[in-house]
C-alpha cells in the first residue's frame, strides 16, 4: 500500500513540475487587415478570421499588430471592434501607420476611446503591453 501511495505521489509531482516548467504561451497574431467597412470582402475576411480563431484550442490571446484599418475613420474602427469582439479570448491591438495619422481623422487617444467604448473589457490606457505567464498549481 505504501508503494502505491509513493508511486502515485511521484507521478503527481512529476506532472506538476512538468506543468510548472512549461512556460510556453500560445497566441495568434493578425496583421495588416486593412479593414474597410464599406468593402464587403474586407468585412467577410475579418469575420472568417475571427471564426477560425475561435475554433483554435488553448490560445491565450490574439494580437492585432498594426494596419488594422485601411483608412483611420471612426466608423471603420467601430465596425472593426464590433467584429473582433466576437473573439472568445482576450485581444490586444497594436497601432500601425494606417490606424492613426496626424492628417487624418483618428488620434491615438481617440482610437483608444473608440475601442474602449465598444469593448467593456478594454482597460488599456497605453499602447504598450507586457505579457506574463501565470503558473497555476493544482
Amino acid at each position: 500500500m505504501k508503494r502505491i501511495i509513493l508511486t502515485f505521489l511521484a507521478v503527481f509531482l512529476m506532472q506538476t513540475v512538468s506543468f510548472a516548467l512549461d512556460s510556453s504561451i500560445k497566441f495568434v497574431q493578425v496583421t495588416d487587415t486593412h479593414f474597410d467597412a464599406e468593402n464587403s470582402y474586407s468585412v467577410d475576411v475579418l469575420q472568417k478570421t475571427v471564426e477560425d480563431i475561435n475554433k483554435l484550442k488553448n490560445v491565450s490571446f490574439v494580437v492585432f499588430t498594426g494596419d488594422n484599418l485601411n483608412n483611420p475613420q471612426p466608423e471603420d474602427l467601430d465596425d472593426f471592434v464590433k467584429i473582433i469582439n466576437k473573439l472568445k479570448i482576450p485581444y490586444y491591438i497594436v497601432l500601425g501607420n494606417h490606424d492613426v495619422c496626424k492628417s487624418k481623422d483618428i488620434s491615438k487617444d481617440q482610437y483608444n476611446e473608440i475601442v474602449r467604448d465598444n469593448n467593456l473589457f478594454w482597460f488599456h490606457k497605453k499602447w504598450n503591453y507586457t505579457f506574463k505567464k501565470m503558473v497555476t498549481y493544482l
